[in-house]
């Protein structure tokens, strides 16, 4: 009887934290996905705006140009490395899964 409850509630317990991960990760795809469209949509005005003003000379242009590649592949690094994250906590709560099943049969 415990060895059966035991396991239920330990399964219930990691699809419970699975849940709140899940959200967690969803609000944070949401969040990044609107920051990373304001950040291009201000990539785009400064271009219009290198575009048109003849202010900033053309090695200006280029390093700003520089900067904004530098500042996406940093904020797609860091996008990957959430994602690697988060994987790998699924990837934990699979093993506890499996784990607690195996652990409660050899009590039985």
């Amino acid at each position: 009887m415990t060895g059966k409850k035991g396991r239920k509630v330990g399964k219930s317990l990691v699809n419970f934290q699975r849940q709140m991960v899940e959200f967690q990760k969803s609000t944070f795809d949401t969040t990044f996905d609107a920051i990373a469209g304001l950040q291009d949509r201000q990539e785009e005005m400064l271009n219009d705006m290198l575009e048109k003003g003849k202010l900033v000379p053309d090695e200006g242009k280029q390093i700003i140009e520089a900067w904004v590649d530098t500042f996406k592949k940093g904020r797609e690094d860091f996008r990957d490395a959430v994602e690697t994250s988060y994987n790998l906590v699924d990837d934990y709560f699979d093993r506890l899964e499996d784990g607690g099943e195996e652990d409660a049969d050899e009590d039985e």
